[in-house]
């Protein structure tokens, strides 16, 4: 059964206990209320009759003996001139004296209140009886009922249409959002609820539009996810193909013909780079995987510590051709993963060299968000529509300069898993044609600075 069938069916039931419990207390009521007043004024005229009685019965006393014909003759006049109905006869024998009852008898129709009482007078013990008709009291009360039972139908009909709007207007809304749910499970995501009510209803509308807006975003993420691994499936079958398909065809060349011997070099040379280019693809991969399975212990450990090991590792090989290093740091102490950290940084710095530039800064310095690390080239710079892609796997802004130095476009999606294993950041700054600036930004730790 439907809320609106459920609800509507409540509300009529609980008008019609309520008018019915109205009805008949209102009837009640009254009915007791005119009956109460009717005995009194019944017994109040009965003690009037009696005491009018006593007193005639004491004069003819007085005068003469009291005979039974004294006796009806008194009680009629009394009854003629009081314009009662009455009987006065004499009370059976043994009966009991100074009693008072009464009771409702239904006579032809009519219904009739007789109050019955015994006394004593002289040496005589009587009996009085007066008759009220008191049939217009139930007529009344009939009537009351009646109107009652109009006035119920009247308010039942007009309670009825008012509790088939009410239902309506309470439940439309609940309507109104079973049918946004259902328009969401067909699959559009976009679809939201527009209730605006200021109670439990819009409360509920407010929280399936955020439940709706996390799936909305949860399906965009899962549908990148799905067309990056596309990506990702098709970009490595071609840097794959590429270097497989020269290595072949110099490899058949050189077995299926004779060449001078310049010649097999430039083909020895150019199998030997291809193949370099494979190797340093397997191993950006494999960190790659390893990165996503494994979970690494974080050290305390000075900035200065890193910046001095990776300044002497490019000292020692003799630096990157005619690009010149800079280093520079402030005092600070991070949290990381040393060897991890480490390739991160020389990630960085080897892409900066690469862009053709004369001279790469990298600095160090602490910050209100923390430690910043700044990797500066004066380079070729990147197109502002690439930067938001250069971390993705297999990403080349310059696909034959990165393939002239063996490069798969791996080393800014290792640095973008490296800084999340840290808790940090990576943003990229750039104007092309005037260089590039990636900025690390990493919690510092300022109990162990401060000690």
């Amino acid at each position: 059964m439907k809320l609106f069938v459920r609800m509507y069916l409540c509300v009529l039931l609980l008008l019609t206990a309520s008018l019915s419990f109205a009805e008949y207390y209102t009837v009640s009521a009254s009915f007791e209320n005119a009956m109460s007043r009717q005995m009194d004024d019944a017994l109040q005229q009965h003690q009037i009759v009696k005491y009018a009685l006593r007193s005639n019965l004491l004069t003819v006393q007085r005068n003469s003996k009291v005979t039974e014909e004294a006796i009806q003759e008194m009680a009629e006049q009394t009854a003629e001139s009081l314009a009662v109905t009455l009987s006065l006869t004499t009370a059976e024998e043994g009966a009991q004296t100074d009693t008072l009852t009464y009771s409702i008898l239904n006579e032809e129709d009519a219904e009739m209140l007789t109050v019955v009482s015994t006394f004593t007078q002289g040496e005589r013990s009587l009996t009085l009886t007066t008759v009220q008709d008191i049939s217009n009291l139930f007529q009344e009360s009939e009537m009351l009922q009646q109107n009652c039972q109009l006035v119920f139908l009247v308010v039942e009909c007009i309670g009825a249409m008012g509790a088939l709007f009410l239902t309506w207007y309470l439940t439309r809304l609940v309507g109104q959002l079973e049918r946004t749910s259902r328009v969401f499970a067909e699959g559009d995501y976009s679809t939201r609820a527009t209730i605006h009510s200021h109670d439990e209803i819009g409360d509920l509308a407010h929280t399936f539009n955020a439940m709706a807006d996390s799936i909305e975003e949860k399906i965009q993420q899962l549908e990148v996810s799905v067309q990056q691994q596309e990506a990702f499936t098709a970009n490595f079958a071609h840097e794959l193909k590429t270097p497989m398909t020269s290595i072949i065809g110099y490899a058949d060349t050189l077995c299926q013909k004779e060449m001078p011997q310049e010649q097999v070099r430039e083909a020895a040379e150019y199998i030997l780079n291809e193949g370099m280019r494979l190797e340093a693809l397997s191993f950006k991969l494999l960190e790659l995987f390893t990165l996503n399975q494994q979970d690494f212990l974080l050290e305390v450990m000075e900035v200065e510590i890193v910046f001095r090991d990776v300044e002497m590792s490019y000292r020692n090989s003799g630096g990157r051709g005619s690009v010149t290093l800079h280093f520079q740091c402030e005092t600070g102490c991070i949290r990381i993963e040393y060897d991890l950290f480490k390739t991160l940084l020389l990630n960085l710095i080897d892409n900066a060299i690469k862009s053709g530039g004369s001279s790469v800064m990298i600095l160090g310095h602490r910050s209100r968000e923390g430690y910043q690390i700044q990797v500066t080239d004066d380079g070729c710079g990147i197109p502002a529509p690439e930067l938001s892609r250069i971390t993705e796997a297999f990403y080349m802004v310059d696909k034959s300069r990165s393939r002239s130095e063996h490069g798969a476009g791996l080393g800014l999606a290792l640095c973008e898993k490296i800084t999340r294993i840290h808790g940090g950041s990576l943003r990229f700054y750039s104007v092309e044609g005037e260089g590039a600036t990636v900025e690390l930004l990493l919690p510092l730790c300022e109990e162990v600075y401060e000690e």
